[in-house]
This record gives C-alpha cells, sequence and structure tokens, in this order.
C-alpha cells in the first residue's frame, strides 16, 4: 500500500513510502530513457545510498515500532520500444 508519494524532508526526499507486510518501505525511484548508457540503478551510488539511510532513519522516527526497508524500482526505455523495461529491487541496502 502506498503511504505517499515525493515526501519532503529538509535532508531530502522519498520518492514513495510504502507499507507492505507490515514493513515500511522506502522506495528510491531512477528513471532513463536508454539502454546504452548506465543503468538506472547504478545512479544509486554511495552519495545516495548514505542519503537512503538518513532518510531511513527519519521515517523510522515516525513509524517507532516497525522494520524498515530500502528498495528501488528502475524505469527505463529502449529506443523505439512502446512499454519502458520496470524492475522492483528488494532491501537494496541490507
Amino acid at each position: 500500500m502506498i503511504l505517499g508519494q515525493n515526501i519532503r524532508f529538509p535532508l531530502g526526499e522519498v520518492d514513495i513510502l510504502a507499507e507492505a507486510s507490515g514493513t515500511i518501505v522506502l522506495v528510491e525511484v531512477k528513471t532513463h530513457t536508454r539502454l546504452t548508457a548506465v543503468h538506472p540503478i547504478y545512479k544509486v551510488n554511495v552519495a545516495k545510498q548514505r542519503k537512503l539511510w538518513q532518510l531511513a532513519r527519519l521515517v523510522s522516527a515516525r513509524y517507532p515500532a516497525r522494520n524498515i526497508r530500502i528498495d528501488a524500482i528502475t524505469v527505463y526505455w529502449e529506443h523505439g520500444q512502446e512499454e519502458p523495461i520496470v524492475t522492483h529491487y528488494e532491501n537494496i541496502l541490507n
């Protein structure tokens, strides 16, 4: 269940905040328009990972009795393709 989208904190933004089986899930969404470029999952670099951990701590304060998980969703379009390729990566920073 989606709890919110584009939730802003002074530190940054959570793209999607969701709940799945009692766990609060922060979802980072990365997109790109060409397969020849770097795959969008590689945009979750070390700096972004640090920020996601910090955002997870802030979200955890709002949901103190819940487990927190960080996921990523990548969306990219191959040239000439009608539908995007969407991939969901669970628990990317375990």
